[in-house]
């Protein structure tokens, strides 16, 4: 079954399944890095807003061996417990005293999102971009996020610094940045990976936050740099592991960059997914200078590229 009639497959299902009041349509979604979804949007009667459900995804599934019915059946009930079952009062997002308290910032790569930079308030860091979102809300399933476009700021008459300021005091707020080192996370998760008896910290760490979502953010927060530095008594290297989390572990011995940078590009092109890749470069946190830096040969004390100090949070 081509893409094509897979599509077609799916409106005519939801269609029977649904009744043909119900709008559906599919519309194509830009998301991180680029990357263009098909989302499945259904409108029922009284609802003003709708999940959206990216129909690349159970292609993905239907190619790997799942038959159509189930794939289907997996569709409409993801979308069943998935509904908005009112309007959402749309009117709060106009005034910026109702969403301040919502707005939070993550990290997505410059170069790989230039169109999208055009269009809303972002502040460069690095090779990377810190852009602002709205948590509209949080619960098992997931979370819904509004990101905030340059039409916003005119609306709200709010400036990027004003936007930046606010996100670096919601962020670790509303989600506590969370620091666990991989084997104590591979005990938590595969309890029968490690012998709990002879179990010792790793030197590699997780860095995200307490949502694990956007999580890579969490190295904006000068305090937990620093403290991770004192504590291991060392400077340390940051690997971009996604835009969700990255990895970090002391500088206790020299890595050779090159080696370093090919090791997080092959994990960039292999194991994630396009839209979830952050950067294909590794970086370097200096206590002494207390800033990060793009690393580019063997890390001396002079031998850095690009730097910038971790943002203040307070």
């Amino acid at each position: 079954m081509t893409y094509s009639e897979f599509k077609q497959l799916v409106l005519s299902y939801f269609k029977e399944q649904l009744g043909h009041s119900v709008k559906i349509s599919i519309q194509p979604v830009i998301k991180n890095n680029h990357v263009t979804f098909d989302g499945l949007l259904i409108l029922e009667s009284g609802c003003n807003a709708t999940p959206s459900l990216y129909l690349n995804y159970y292609y993905d599934k239907l190619k790997n061996g799942a038959d159509i019915e189930s794939v289907l059946r997996l569709l409409l009930d993801t979308y069943q417990s998935n509904k908005l079952t009112e309007n959402i009062d749309v009117r709060f997002f106009t005034e910026y005293e109702n969403v301040s308290g919502r707005i939070l910032y993550k990290l997505i790569n410059a170069s790989q999102n230039k169109e999208l930079l055009q269009e809303i308030p972002h502040i460069k860091f690095l090779d990377l971009a810190i852009v602002f979102y709205c948590l509209v809300s949080t619960n098992d399933v997931g979370s819904a996020t509004i990101l905030i476009r340059n039409q916003h700021l005119s609306l709200w008459n709010v400036t990027p610094d004003m936007l930046h300021q606010q996100a670096a005091y919601n962020t670790p707020r509303l989600m506590p940045p969370k620091l666990i080192d991989m084997n104590s996370l591979l005990q938590e998760f595969a309890p029968d990976f490690i012998d709990s008896n002879s179990f010792t910290p790793s030197p590699l760490y997780v860095l995200t936050n307490s949502e694990k979502l956007y999580g890579a953010a969490a190295i904006l927060d000068a305090r937990i740099l620093k403290n991770f530095s004192i504590t291991k008594n060392n400077d340390f290297y940051i690997l971009p592991s996604s835009i969700h989390e990255v990895l970090l572990f002391p500088a206790n011995q020299q890595f050779n960059p090159a080696e370093l940078n090919k090791m997080v590009q092959e994990v960039n092109q292999t194991q994630l997914s396009r839209e979830d890749v952050l950067s294909d470069h590794v970086y370097y946190y200096s206590l002494q200078e207390q800033s990060i830096k793009i690393i580019s040969e063997p890390i001396t004390d002079s031998t850095c590229t690009r730097n910038h100090k971790a943002a203040h949070t307070s």
